[in-house]
This record gives structure tokens, sequence and C-alpha cells, in this order.
């Protein structure tokens, strides 16, 4: 399999604070409506550049008893795990040139209550016939929220997602510890057509923190920016991707999956390979056209098109 698929990774965000001044740290990088962009680099390192997308968390303090307990995480009330992919999916295949021949992006979320403890997802069971705290769309979308989904769910290797490649950290992790962990409560997840391993997605963003309290008034501080560099280094479920649940510096991972596939029985009884060549050592214009390298483009011979001329339009004749 030629194609690649990356993650796209937004944490959740909990601590427990015993005072005023506490629950003002925390605010201080904390996001409330997070404004990002999804930069793709091809192979000749021309950078295309989505519009602008948004990611809305809800972030609060709720006093209790002896102290206050914040949560900061996605909101799926004020913005779908469908709005999400669509979006996504969308700005991708608007890039100019056709950057990306093809795409697939599903999502995978977790919704929680004031307390940050992750709620079942519909009527969905796990591997174990428990309960589950996530879902995804578009598979469970119609199960969980009664509705049908933009894209239509299909059970093929094309558009499915592999569980083998859902982090534990997306899989309904409550937002109530204090020591360190992985817990995201939106995943991305983004399959690219294009041949061979895909320079990482480059996400930049910015926010302005802004978390209610029921013991203080609210509270909003400076513009928040940044980005990411390159793919997380350590695999999905490495005991070194474990931060402290307080701290925003990563608030947003790129991950790839590609040696977390697996392949499924249900695509056929002989196995396949996944592409683990970077796209830069392939060879240039699929050895079905000449590259023009002052202009980066390809002229494609007979028969074929597209930007890399890995497309085949009909058998085509030479005279």
């Amino acid at each position: 399999m030629t194609n690649s698929v990356q993650g796209i990774f937004w944490r959740s965000f909990n601590k427990v604070a015993a005072a005023v001044d506490k629950e003002q740290t925390y605010a201080a990088r904390m996001p409330s409506t997070v404004h990002y962009t999804i930069t793709f680099t091809d192979e000749y390192g021309d950078e295309h550049v989505t519009s602008l997308l948004s990611v809305e968390y809800k972030s609060h303090c709720v006093k209790g008893s002896s102290d206050a307990a914040c949560q900061t995480y996605p909101d799926f009330t004020k913005q779908t795990l469908m709005e999400h992919a669509e979006s996504v999916n969308q700005s991708l295949g608007a890039l100019p040139r056709g950057a990306i021949e093809n795409k697939y992006v599903w999502t995978v979320g977790t919704e929680y209550n004031a307390g940050g403890v992750a709620q079942k997802a519909g009527s969905l069971k796990d591997e174990d016939d428990k309960d589950q705290k996530w879902m995804t769309y578009p598979k469970d979308w119609k199960a969980v929220k009664s509705g049908t989904p933009l894209s239509t769910p299909v059970d093929q290797l094309e558009y499915r997602l592999d569980r083998q490649i859902i982090p534990d950290g997306c899989k309904g992790k409550d937002i109530t510890g204090k020591i360190t962990t992985v817990q995201y409560g939106l995943c991305m997840f983004i399959q690219i057509e294009n041949p061979g391993v895909q320079k990482a997605l480059k996400v930049q963003y910015f926010y302005n923190p802004r978390t209610t309290s029921t013991s203080a008034n609210e509270l909003e501080t400076h513009v928040v920016s940044g980005q990411t560099s390159g793919f997380n280094k350590p695999r999905i479920n490495d005991a070194a991707n474990k931060v402290l649940p307080d701290d925003p510096l990563y608030l947003v991972t790129v991950q790839d999956l590609q040696l977390d596939r697996v392949w499924n029985p249900s695509d056929g009884d002989v196995s396949k390979m996944f592409i683990g060549e970077d796209v830069t050592k392939l060879d240039a214009c699929s050895k079905r056209g000449l590259c023009d390298f002052d202009t980066g483009m390809c002229d494609c011979f007979s028969g074929y098109s597209g930007i890399r001329c890995d497309d085949q339009n009909a058998i085509a004749y030479s005279y």
C-alpha cells in the first residue's frame, strides 16, 4: 500500500487548584477557541497551506467543598466531530495544484461531564463488551448521534480507520488525575493517497486563553501562538508521550502512523505491506514523465497525468 496516514492529536487538560491564584496560573495558557492552519509540504519542498480552521475548547474551573477542579477540553456541543472531519477534508482538498490528490479524514473524540469524567458513547461497546467512551466519525455517527453523516462510512480498506493506529489516549480517558498521562480529547487521522511517507503536516495555531470559574471572574490573558515541528518521535503508546495534565506546551501533536498500521484480513487473504519509504526517495514523476527542476513540474508521458504522473488515463499510443 503506497498511501500513508498521519495523526493530529489535540490534548485535554485538567488541574486541581486550591485557590483563585492557582486557577489564574492554570488559565494563563489554556486554550479556548484555537485557530489553526495545516501546511502540507510536497516532495519538491513547496508548502501548501489550508484555510483557517478552528477547534472550540471549553475551559472552566468549578469550586468544590475543599478545592476547585479545572478542566479544558474540545467542546463538541459547539463544534462536532463531523464538523472537524469535514472542514479538514474540504480544506485539504482545496489546496492548489492538486497537492493532495486524494485524502480521507476520520475523527475520534471523547465527551466529558463537568467533572472531567468521560461519558458513554451511546450504546457502543469496546472489545471487552464494556461501555465505550469514545466514538469515531463517520463510522459511529449514526449510532451515537442518530443522524446521517455527510461522509458515508464504508467498510473497505480505503475508508476504514484502523483501530490499531488509535492511541490509548484517544479512547475515553477521564481528565481527573494529577500525574503525567496522555489524554487526547480530539484525534484527527488523515490518509494521504500521494505515494510514499509524506513529510509531516505542520499545524500553526493561535488562541486567546479564556477560562470561566465559579469562584472568580472569567480569566482572560494574552494571545498564545505556536506550531508543530516534524513528527512526534515516540510511537503512539510510548510512555515518553506522557506529560503533566496541566502543561499546555504540548497542545497538539503530529504523528506518523505508518509503523502502527496492520493489514486487515477482511481486505484479502494475501497481506500487503504498507510503504515505509520517504517521499523524497521515490522516483521523480513516478518514472512516467520528465521533471522540470526549475519549475518543479512533471511533463508526463502519453497516457499519464497528475502532479506526479501517477494517474493512468487510458491505454494510449504514441506515434
